[in-house]
């Protein structure tokens, strides 16, 4: 006898719907374990990769060696982005004193040049020069002086009168050949001068060649400048360096001109506070971006509470030769410098005070080259 069992056909369609299910399970857990593994990746290799290979390709296209990564990891990818900030660092710093190097060996080589044409050029007019002075020198002026003194006066007799008057004679003879000589010496060295101007002209115009812009934080330039101020300097003044400095973020402007320039108004804000009478004063530097004649522009403001300047000496401070100082101690050529190196760059200088007594603020404008600013981290 056979016994006979009907299985419902709905547990063959329920089991296939439990393997459809986890079948979709299945497929819906791998693809999330793999978008989870994408980010993983992406957040721990991808992406530090990505940042470190595109900061690397910015430092060769720009050549800002003031960019840092300052990716704070401890994995390999930290050490490996502190690693290449240190060398960027220590890159730049190179750099910065290649470049120095390079424009103090440009000053040498130049002043070298200039002097070795002005000692040639210098020595036949200072042997004409001489026997210029000793055929001067032996000219009978002074007898001649006597000799028509006493003619004036009236001689003893007719024949001293005769004699005084015959000297008087070969006198002015003698002194006309002294004269005409004196002449041609004169002209000689007028000529020889002439040569000297042209041959200085002609070495400033070979040494007007374009400076090396670099791009660098301000603040950083101001400790730059701060290192070859004299130490009696720094010690009268306190530099309050506002934050403006910072949030202007890098520029690229002719660091060497700007550093010098600067070290030059350090050392007159000094000068002023210690002729004001006091121990201790205060520099404030500060700096912004502007906008003159469709150019940016760097702006920056350094203020003393210094003796300050009269009104009428505000514009006369940048003359060659001017200075209220002591000239034992000053030769008026700083701030005349100054004026100079920055309408060099295209930019100018300018001095504001209230009065003797009230402080000195010092204004540079400086242009600035394409891809000027780079703002700080964390600048408003």
């Amino acid at each position: 006898m056979t016994l006979r069992v009907d299985v419902p056909r709905q547990i063959s369609a329920r089991g296939r719907q439990a393997v459809a299910y986890a079948s979709a399970c299945l497929i819906v857990t791998a693809i999330v374990v793999l978008v989870l593994l994408v980010l993983v990746l992406n957040r721990v290799i991808l992406n530090p990769l990505a940042q470190v290979t595109s900061h690397a390709v910015a430092l060769g296209e720009d050549r800002d060696l003031t960019s840092r990564l300052d990716i704070r990891r401890r994995d390999e990818f930290g050490v490996l982005a502190r690693e290449l900030d240190r060398m960027v660092e220590r890159l730049g710093e190179s750099r910065m004193q290649l470049v120095d190097q390079s424009f103090q060996a440009g000053f040498a080589e130049l002043a070298k040049g200039v002097l070795h044409n002005l000692g040639n050029a210098m020595t036949p007019i200072s042997v004409r020069l001489a026997h210029l002075a000793e055929r001067l020198r032996g000219a009978p002026v002074t007898d001649a002086e006597q000799a028509v003194a006493e003619l004036r006066d009236g001689a003893a007799d007719a024949q001293r009168s005769a004699d005084l008057e015959e000297f008087v004679r070969l006198a002015c003879k003698e002194l006309a050949v002294t004269l005409r000589s004196a002449q041609e010496d004169v002209a000689t060295i007028t000529r020889q001068t002439s040569l000297i101007q042209a041959a200085l002209a002609e070495q400033m115009r070979s040494a007007r060649n374009e400076h090396v812009i670099e791009p660098v934080r301000l603040p950083e330039l101001l400790a730059q400048s701060l290192e070859i101020v004299p130490d009696t300097c720094r010690a009268r003044l306190r530099i309050d360096a506002d934050d403006t400095m910072r949030r202007v973020g890098v520029v690229r402007v002719a660091r060497t001109v700007l550093r010098l320039i600067l070290q030059n108004l350090i050392i007159n804000a000094a000068d002023a506070v210690r002729d004001a009478g006091k121990d201790k004063g205060t520099l404030r530097v500060s700096a912004e971006i502007l906008r003159e004649a469709d150019r940016p522009q760097l702006h920056l403001k350094c203020v003393d509470d210094g003796v300050g300047i009269p009104s009428e000496n505000l514009e006369r401070v940048f003359e060659k030769g001017f200075t209220t100082k002591s000239p034992e101690t000053n030769h008026g050529i700083g701030l005349h410098w100054c004026a100079n190196a920055i309408g060099a760059l295209g930019g100018r200088i300018w001095a504001a005070s209230d009065g003797p007594g009230s402080g000195t603020a010092l204004h540079l404008l400086v242009p600035l080259t394409a891809r000027e600013t780079a703002p700080a981290a964390g600048a408003a």
